[in-house]
């Protein structure tokens, strides 16, 4: 199923990037767009790191995610707008604490990483498996305001935060993210791109 193969791919890529934020000095060019791993190439040098060093045509690259039939379309596309958001949002400053990671024994499947620059916090939420999750979180117990609305920065979808018993549920869609915070982040236009609906990946993955 392609559209999973973009979910899961771009789950596992938000896991990583939320726990190492800005730490991260540098991002293949095969995992921006999601090229397959070069198993032939390791087998010619005997260097493992050249599983991510394929040396490709920019010509054909630049086809190959200009085209929405392709996941490495949709997966280029929202790799550029993670990457972006992760530069943006306060709470990923290098000044910050290091990222804490919580799975939850009764969900195994999810992980939840908190990120903290001063007074600016962020909750990352990431379903790792291919069934839907539903998770309870306090948002006090990461720093957020429960007065207010919390904002997904990644759907920019509101979740309302003003249950009288201090928390929150989750409904996790598999392979899904969440990108927790008391406001949206706010990103340079010129960093981004259009990356269109879920349903749209679908229609043109599923032609």
């Amino acid at each position: 199923n392609p559209v999973w193969e973009v979910k899961r791919y771009m789950a596992f890529k938000t896991l990583a990037l939320a726990l190492m934020g800005r730490n991260v000095k540098a991002v293949y060019l095969n995992d921006l767009m999601g090229l397959k791993n070069d198993h032939e190439l390791v087998k010619q040098t005997g260097e493992l790191r050249n599983i991510k060093r394929t040396k490709s045509d920019r010509i054909k690259l630049e086809q190959l995610i200009s085209d929405p039939s392709n996941v490495e379309c949709w997966i280029a596309k929202q790799m550029n707008n993670s990457i972006a958001l992760v530069d943006s949002d306060p709470a990923f400053s290098p000044r910050g604490n290091e990222a804490r990671l919580v799975v939850d024994a009764s969900h195994p499947s999810v992980a939840i990483i908190h990120n903290v620059c001063q007074d600016h916090h962020t909750l990352v939420v990431v379903n790792t498996s291919g069934k839907t999750e539903q998770i309870q979180i306090r948002p006090r117990d990461y720093g957020l305001d429960r007065q207010k609305d919390l904002v997904d920065n990644l759907s920019e979808a509101i979740i309302p935060n003003h249950s009288g018993d201090d928390s929150i549920f989750l409904e996790i869609k598999p392979f899904g993210r969440f990108w927790i915070k008391n406001e949206k982040v706010e990103i340079a236009q010129e960093l981004l791109v259009e990356v269109g609906s879920e349903e749209e990946m679908t229609k043109a993955l599923t032609i």
